[in-house]
């Protein structure tokens, strides 16, 4: 499992995912437990993150870093895609993943090439099909509606799809995937959001071993213990809703792309990644937080090169 993150892992203001990943996922015991039994770890640094201090003038200073985002691929011995998971995920759909990846791994280690290919395309469009389904079911019990956006080209891809089928009906090529939920993002506002992480991921599930991670961290906070309930309920909520949006908007887009492209170099692919996926392009040394149309009225636009 290798994860691709801005910053660095091994320092506190690592982008504000994978410090996430450090109090939620890695600190959690079944989790720990797995990776450390079935997976060889490894993380990149993508680009550094960058970070923002507010002084208050009277000694008192907060800094956070102010934008980025994380990815685990789960790749086997010859470096291809297994599968991949952007963003956040609770600890339980995380092991999941985790564990479904493994196995299948295990299962095609002695295929031919041409079998474990056919293999992987088929791992994928089950996962692929069981989002889908689930999310379906979360939009009808969650009674959240969504009207087809104007001038979209959604059933485009679908009807040559269809098209390609019926001229030659090609076990591979239904293993295709392809979704467009994404076109009905800009309609969801925050409390449909928490409408749908309530019906598809009702449970995050913060452990003991990461509730108590995350209080060493805050032991010079000053935190009541009606605060810290306050911090875990928003906490777990957040994980709900990173979970069903990452599932949602991105799991399927990849798959979708791993069994379009196959065999697609890592490297590449993250950068499809951070350029299309998380809106962070390479080419973009702001990262989207400095635009040459915005006036700040401070001298050089606030900018220190």
């Amino acid at each position: 499992m290798t994860l691709r993150l801005l910053g660095n892992l091994n320092e506190e203001f690592s982008c504000a995912n994978s410090r996430l990943f450090r109090a939620i996922l890695y600190s959690n015991a079944g989790v720990s437990k797995y990776l450390r039994e079935n997976y060889i770890l490894h993380w990149k640094s993508v680009r550094p993150a960058p970070r923002i201090t507010i002084d208050f003038g009277d000694g008192r200073k907060i800094e956070r870093t102010v934008t980025g985002n994380s990815i685990h691929y789960i790749i086997d011995g010859d470096g291809q895609i297994i599968d991949a998971l952007a963003g956040l995920y609770g600890p339980s759909v995380f092991l999941n993943y985790l564990k479904q990846s493994a196995g299948v791994v295990h299962a095609t280690a002695k295929m031919t090439p041409a079998e474990k290919q056919r293999s992987l395309l088929a791992f994928r469009k089950t996962n692929f099909d069981a989002i889908k389904k689930n999310r379906e079911a979360a939009v009808a019990s969650a009674n959240v509606t969504f009207t087809e956006p104007k001038n979209t080209t959604a059933a485009l891809p679908v009807m040559e799809r269809a098209m390609s089928k019926a001229i030659v009906v090609d076990e591979v090529s239904l293993l295709r995937v392809y979704d467009a939920f994404s076109r009905f993002e800009p309609q969801i506002n925050l409390d449909s959001w928490n409408k749908l992480a309530k019906v598809y991921s009702p449970a995050a599930g913060i452990d003991a071993a990461s509730n108590a991670f995350i209080r060493r961290q805050n032991r010079n906070t000053g935190l009541t213990e009606t605060e810290f309930a306050g911090m875990f309920a928003k906490l777990d909520n957040f994980l709900a809703l990173d979970t069903t949006r990452n599932d949602f908007l991105f799991h399927t887009t990849l798959y979708e792309w791993l069994n379009a492209r196959r065999t697609m170099p890592l490297e590449r692919f993250n950068s499809q990644v951070y350029d299309v996926l998380f809106k962070t392009p390479e080419n973009d040394k702001w990262l989207g937080l400095y635009s040459t149309d915005v006036y700040t009225a401070l001298d050089g636009n606030g900018m220190i090169k």
